[in-house]
């Protein structure tokens, strides 16, 4: 620990600008990774909270009689996809429009009740089982009621579900793409101040292989400075990161009020952000013993006895 804190110091007194640099450029990559991931996340938490709200319902032939639709009842609530399952009648569903629809058009409504009677057909309303809501099994579930006989047609939102999830999968397979970017860069700023700090050490490093240093002494404080690069960088972010995302969490509460959306938001917990830590400190281990391992082996008493 002794040779660790002098080498940092040593390090930070005679090169600041290059090791505040190094830091700042670290802490942007890793706020890029975790703004990704953050990002990812919360889409996930929203798709899962909207279809949470998903209602598969499925229109009844006017021609349904009732013993069809007690057959239909009966498989339904036997369906281990199916939560729930609401039945309307057309009366049921004609008031439900009505009452949707009266500071609208009452004059509206007495027209369509006079030309076509009751037009509404009667449904079934499906709370689908969180299990399924997905919309590859919502998708499933439906099809496979359209065929029923008595059934005219299903609906449960198909259009955005499908949209969204498509956009989902497209940004978490971006985010993995730039993640991995952004990681490989992570690693040649960790390499690139290593070597800075080879460069400035390459006498004291002479001496210390001259007089029977291993490898491993010479290398073990070099790869615990990275690390800790890549873990004070880390923890900037996640500070950082925090701010700004509780501001604008802020902005979008004033401006939307108490959003039922905005409550299934989350920024990384406690055991969460402990770990990003640990990771990017790792990271920066990993970069400066890939630096260290190729170049220090030794070279530097050979060539100066040579």
């Amino acid at each position: 620990m002794n040779e660790l804190l002098s080498t940092l110091k040593r390090s930070w007194r005679t090169h600041l600008w290059v090791n505040l640099s190094t830091v700042g450029v670290l802490t942007l990559c890793f706020g890029l990774i975790y703004t990704s991931l953050l990002l990812t996340a919360n889409l996930g938490r929203l798709l899962t909270a909207w279809g949470d709200e998903v209602q598969l319902t499925l229109f009844l032939k006017d021609s349904a009689t009732s013993e069809e639709i007690a057959a239909l009842d009966d498989v339904l609530k036997s369906d281990p996809g199916v939560e729930s399952v609401t039945f309307i009648n057309k009366t049921e569903a004609k008031k439900a429009f009505e009452k949707s629809l009266s500071s609208y058009g009452p004059s509206f409504l007495k027209t369509v009740d006079g030309d076509m009677g009751n037009p509404f057909p009667a449904s079934f309303v499906i709370k689908v089982a969180t299990s399924y809501k997905t919309a590859d099994r919502i998708e499933a579930i439906a099809n496979q009621y359209s065929g029923n006989p008595i059934v005219e047609d299903s609906s449960y939102g198909q259009e955005w579900i499908k949209n969204y999830t498509s956009f989902f999968k497209g940004t978490r397979f971006v985010t993995a793409l730039a993640v991995a970017v952004i990681l490989a860069a992570t690693l040649f700023v960790v390499g690139n101040a290593v070597r800075a700090s080879l460069a400035a050490r390459r006498e004291e490093i002479q001496i210390l292989e001259l007089v029977g240093a291993t490898s491993a002494m010479v290398r073990r404080p070099i790869i615990l400075e990275g690390g800790l690069y890549g873990l004070l960088s880390a923890l900037i972010a996640l500070v950082l990161m925090g701010v700004v995302y509780q501001f604008a969490l802020s902005r979008l509460e004033t401006v939307s009020g108490a959003s039922s959306v905005l409550q299934v938001l989350r920024y990384f917990s406690t055991g969460e952000i402990l770990g990003l830590t640990l990771a990017g400190g790792l990271i920066g281990l990993i970069g400066s013993y890939l630096c260290v391992a190729r170049i220090n082996t030794g070279w530097a008493a050979a060539r100066q006895l040579s």
